[in-house]
């Protein structure tokens, strides 16, 4: 889901390089006031299923804002009160559940987490029976392997994605990438592993099922 700037229209360019940059107190105000308006203007548009409570959290997120330049003794006060009501926007944001890791959690199940397989299936499903409820947006991890290459990955460690049971494809490949890199495979992390070493590795043990790298998954 595409997620509005706050500096992607011609008007808040102006406002902020030629009121808010100016090294008079009048024209910054002015500045700060118009682009907390386009603040609060769209996180209205954008939030406007959640009703007013979102459009508070904006008003006082702008106010901490303007209170930072205007009355720095209101700055805590305000910063508290933004705070306070960004934790009650978040608390009712869309829940990603089903656009999350690619539409798929974990490795146990006939999808994987972070696979192009996963993310294929949710949208056939949508595509099939219309808006699905909590998916506002396809949600996936990407790391940066050993030799550079941007892999669509969660896990910090390589021991929940790639089971390795004695006598399994797994157990050999992570037993080749221990004498290979000189680390238990318990303790291998992705940036331990060039993208092709990555590759003898099968997510859930399921064969054939590869991580797959970020232009595979977009492609």
């Amino acid at each position: 889901m595409k997620r509005a700037s706050i500096f992607n229209a011609p008007l808040v360019g102006v406002a902020y390089r030629h009121l808010l940059l100016s090294s008079r107190r009048g024209p910054r105000l002015l500045g700060l006031a118009i682009l907390a308006l386009v603040f609060i203007a769209r996180t209205a548009r954008q939030w406007a299923t959640a009703g007013q409570l979102r459009l508070v959290a904006a008003l006082l997120v702008a106010a901490c804002e303007a209170a930072l330049f205007t009355r720095p003794l209101l700055l805590l006060m305000m910063a508290v009160a933004g705070a306070t009501a960004l934790i009650m926007a978040v608390a009712i944001l869309p829940d990603d559940e089903t656009g999350h890791r690619a539409g798929a959690e974990g490795f146990g199940g006939k999808l994987c987490e972070n696979t192009v397989e996963a993310a294929v299936a949710l949208l056939r499903r949508e595509a099939a029976e219309g808006p699905l409820p909590h998916f506002p947006y396809l949600e996936f991890d990407v790391q940066e392997t050993a030799d550079g290459e941007l892999a669509v990955f969660h896990d910090a460690l390589l021991t929940r994605a790639f089971p390795t049971p004695s006598g399994s494809h797994n157990a050999a490949a992570a037993a080749q990438l221990e004498e290979a890199t000189g680390v238990p495979f318990h303790l291998l992390t992705l940036r331990d592993l060039t993208f092709a070493q990555l590759q003898s590795l099968e997510l859930g043990g399921q064969p054939g099922l590869k991580v797959p790298s970020l232009q595979q998954f977009l492609e």
